[in-house]
């Protein structure tokens, strides 16, 4: 009888710790799971399959990379992560599951050395223009930012029997935005329509660019550009381009 109740209080207690040790796994595990993202910072999302047969990628990279998450000024995270240039999004895949990091203003992402920005920023036009941009360059009254775009051209069916049809096509398209109080104005990469752009101090840039061999097709020779830009224009650098754009 004194062998009985000792087992069976043995079994009861190895019940609550295995219940304790289970309740901490099931709290602990969705913190791990997710390349030591807490899962907070995901949400499930569907995988995009519709481009599967189509030459080119929605990614800039096919292949997840490891990236650093920011929370705010301190926290920060590691991951292995893949940005979907169509979704506009940050994937983390598992063998089950696609998670997409929650887009926020809050959350910067730097994978390969780019550091990605969620921003609600307006056009001239009033226009809302949100998602991920890249910060190239920050300076106290301005900025300067790229954003991935794709572009679709749908598969085109032959008329001739023998001839297979034409695949679609995806290919990544880099824009570049120069950024003031929150307003974004693309910049084209033309110099003759950069300078237009200009208005009264555009000849003063093209004798800049011309002395220093700058191309704006480099991104650090962009970024000398409007830096030069911006000391002789040193305010409402957007308001004294031409209004067309």
């Amino acid at each position: 009888m004194h062998l009985n109740i000792n087992l069976f209080r043995f079994i009861s207690n190895t019940l609550i710790l295995v219940r304790i040790l289970l309740q901490l796994v099931l709290f602990i595990v969705p913190y791990v799971l997710l390349g030591q993202l807490p899962r907070e910072y995901f949400q499930t999302s569907k995988q995009v399959t519709k481009f599967d047969e189509y030459d080119g990628s929605m990614y800039i990279y096919n292949k997840a990379k490891p990236a650093i998450v920011y929370k705010g000024d301190i926290e920060s995270q590691e991951a292995k992560l893949k940005y979907n240039i169509y979704t506009d999004a940050f994937e983390h895949k598992d063998k089950s599951h696609t998670y997409t990091v929650i887009k926020s203003s809050t959350i910067q992402i730097t994978l390969d050395h780019e550091d990605f920005y969620y921003r609600d920023f307006k056009t001239k036009k009033q226009l809302n223009q949100s998602g991920y941009f890249v910060q190239l360059d920050k300076k106290k009254h301005y900025g300067l930012y790229k954003k991935y775009t794709i572009e679709i051209t749908k598969p085109k069916s032959s008329y001739v029997m023998s001839e297979a049809p034409t695949p679609g096509k995806l290919k990544t398209i880099i824009s570049y935005y120069l950024e003031e109080n929150d307003i974004i104005l693309e910049l084209p990469i033309n110099t003759k329509k950069f300078l237009s752009l200009l208005n009264t101090k555009s000849k003063e840039v093209k004798e800049y660019m011309k002395k220093e061999k700058l191309k704006l097709k480099r991104e650090e020779d962009l970024i000398k550009i409007l830096s030069y830009y911006a000391t002789i224009q040193p305010q409402n650098l957007l308001d004294n381009m031409v209004q067309s754009k």
